[in-house]
């Protein structure tokens, strides 16, 4: 009876220190947020410094003007975009006889075939967005005004994308929570994307956001070995591949889209009549939105992504099994 009764007095202490302990943590963070602020400023400019010095080596084209020619109208934008989408679409033929084989009987199989899809899908739509994206940095005017053949194909390409899998999705099967946050998603970003095919502007902002698919590269990788099975999952390949995913995801998400937000800012304050003024609301507001959305998603999903890095190099296997001892 003592030792329940210390038991439970051990409890009721924890339960009324945890608020204690959680204030102090969050004073401490937001305390230590602020004190590094400079250091996050400072670092923001590394990485944009590095951003212009890689397209600067990279790219041999000269500044590019604005292209009156490159706006649509909404009609001619869904014209031009319902081939796409219907290419796209009719993809999913083969990859769905391909994961058919691989995976007979899978009770998933709507996902599988999307996951068969997008693995030569996305190589190519992460090499037109790096591209488009060092043919319109040029310049402050480039990036907010230009467009170039590369450019603008990958936001056609990721828009069809994206509005065919915001259908497929509800043939999946997935938690609501995962369902409402890839919708929420897909639907800003196809308007995200779709205001600047309309305007002909805003692609290099656009194409600078798609670098994060790098990471998507090493995810379907994942999953692809992960569902192939058990001699898959314990191969040095998945290991490998899920430690360079954790680190893309670092590089290409959690860098870039603060990196992202700062470039914009600073263009912003140094031009702003050529840059915010020039623009309608919607590419004010959406854009850096959407960019924040996708910063707030990742970080989210950063969190699973490292306990599951941790466990396949064996570390979590380690904590856990100290701690069952």
């Amino acid at each position: 009876m003592c030792a329940l009764d210390k038991h439970d007095l051990k409890e009721q202490l924890d339960k009324a220190t945890k608020p204690v302990y959680r204030g102090i943590l969050a004073f401490v963070f937001g305390y230590g947020l602020m004190a590094a602020m400079p250091l996050i400023k400072q670092a923001n400019d590394v990485s944009k410094y590095l951003l212009t010095v890689v397209m600067d080596a990279l790219s041999h084209t000269p500044d590019l003007p604005a292209d009156p020619a490159a706006s649509r109208s909404m009609g001619e934008l869904c014209f031009e975009l319902l081939p796409l989408t219907a290419l796209i679409l009719a993809g999913h033929i083969p990859a769905y006889l391909i994961a058919r084989r691989l995976w007979p009987g899978h009770p998933n199989m709507v996902a599988q075939v999307d996951l068969v899809f997008s693995m030569p899908f996305y190589p190519v739509l992460t090499y037109f967005a790096i591209m488009g994206t060092i043919d319109t940095s040029g310049s402050l005017e480039s990036r907010w005004s230009a467009s170039s053949p590369r450019a603008r194909f990958y936001l056609e390409l990721y828009v069809c994308k994206q509005v065919g899998h915001l259908f497929l999705q509800f043939f999946q099967k997935m938690e609501t929570t995962q369902l409402v946050l890839m919708t929420v998603h897909h639907l800003t970003s196809i308007c995200c994307y779709s205001t600047g095919l309309l305007t002909g502007g805003m692609h290099f902002w656009g194409c600078l956001d798609g670098w994060c698919e790098m990471s998507t590269i090493f995810l379907d990788n994942m999953l692809v070995m992960r569902d192939l099975g058990d001699r898959w999952k314990s191969s040095i390949l998945y290991t490998v591949n899920g430690v360079v995913l954790w680190f893309s995801f670092l590089v290409f998400r959690l860098v870039l889209f603060p990196t992202w937000l700062f470039w914009w800012w600073s263009d912003v304050q140094t031009s702003p009549e050529t840059t915010w003024d020039s623009k309608c609301a919607l590419e004010r507001y959406l854009y850096p939105g959407v960019t924040v959305l996708l910063l707030i998603l990742s970080s989210h999903w950063f969190i699973a992504l490292t306990r599951g890095m941790l466990k396949a190099v064996g570390i979590g296997q380690k904590s856990q099994k100290t701690k069952d001892e």
